[in-house]
């Protein structure tokens, strides 16, 4: 789930502990509370860093993927 505060496009990126970016994401998302989906089958089980950003606001969330 993603949380905006303005209609708009935004970019979700996830990064592996390392910092490099592993999937790269661009959608368009409302106002409020937005369900974006990502394919992430070909990643590792691994802790990574998902940052949204809609070029006013940024979050950065913990992700853990298991497989």
């Amino acid at each position: 789930n993603v949380e905006n505060v303005q209609n708009g496009n935004i970019e979700l990126t996830l990064y592996d502990m390392d910092g490099k970016a592993v999937v790269k994401l661009n959608a368009a998302a409302i106002k409020g509370r937005n369900v974006i989906q990502m394919d992430i089958s070909g990643l590792n089980s691994a802790t990574y860093l998902l940052v949204a950003d809609d070029g006013q606001h940024r979050t950065t969330k913990r992700v853990a993927v298991l497989n």
